[in-house]
């Protein structure tokens, strides 16, 4: 049986009623013992929803529960994954491999192969970082393990899409992609290689206006002879 049978057997197994209520009781379980926490302000109900959600994507790829609940995280309506996580299924795949060519703090340089055989390289630098808009507590404790997350992740994309039906975003990629301020997380964790890692949440991002407030000039006074400005009026 190859993978896309095993796949499409999974998610059809997840389907029927008994191993979604099954998902359902899980769920509440780990929202209570606080191994699931939602990345955004919900109700409770929301929450055990988006719970079973991760622990069906887990299962449509053959992750086991506590694992969907520790390294998928939904934000906004799409999966991501841990960067520690997408390392860890390239290089138990079988088929997908890598090898970080450099990485420092200015710099990380993923080299991917293919059935032992180079396909690429993805690189992503603090310059990219900069261009981004990036920054935070992590970027400045931590660039070389996010520059890393962000290097795996783009390689992942790029070069074995198919292990992670073409979604391979970490959760501060989905983040820094959303309006900030939309954004009330509970917990949302940047697994990169530090674990102490963890994702500033912005709260607001709302442009600060330096400029000096203008005056407002005055109405132009009458001329002598009478004659008022022609008030304009709108049509609606």
């Amino acid at each position: 049986m190859n993978e896309l049978m095993k796949r499409e057997n999974s998610a059809m197994a997840i389907l029927n009623k008994e191993s979604l209520n099954a998902m359902q009781d899980f769920a509440k379980m780990a929202i209570t013992s606080q191994l699931f926490l939602s990345t955004e302000k919900c109700s409770n109900e929301e929450k055990i929803a988006k719970a079973v959600m991760q622990l069906a994507a887990g299962a449509e790829m053959g992750i086991g529960a506590v694992e969907s609940l520790r390294s998928m995280i939904i934000i906004r309506g799409r999966v991501s994954f841990t960067a520690g996580f997408i390392a860890s299924r390239i290089k138990t795949s079988g088929r997908y491999n890598y090898r970080v060519v450099k990485s420092d703090d200015t710099i990380c340089s993923i080299e991917f192969f293919e059935g032992g055989e180079s396909i690429g390289i993805s690189a992503f630098s603090i310059t990219d970082a900069r261009k981004a808009g990036l920054g935070g507590d992590n970027w400045s404790k931590y660039p070389s393990d996010m520059l890393f997350a962000r290097a795996i992740s783009r390689g992942a994309r790029r070069f074995c899409p198919d292990i992670f039906k073409g979604s391979a975003y970490t959760p501060e990629e989905l983040i820094e992609a959303q309006p900030r301020k939309m954004i009330d997380a509970d917990f949302v964790e940047a697994e990169v290689v530090n674990d102490e890692a963890q994702i500033d949440v912005p709260v607001n991002d709302e442009p600060i206006d330096n400029e000096p407030e203008q005056a407002i000039p005055a109405p132009a006074a009458p001329k002598k002879n009478g004659y008022q400005p022609r008030k304009i009026e709108d049509d609606f």
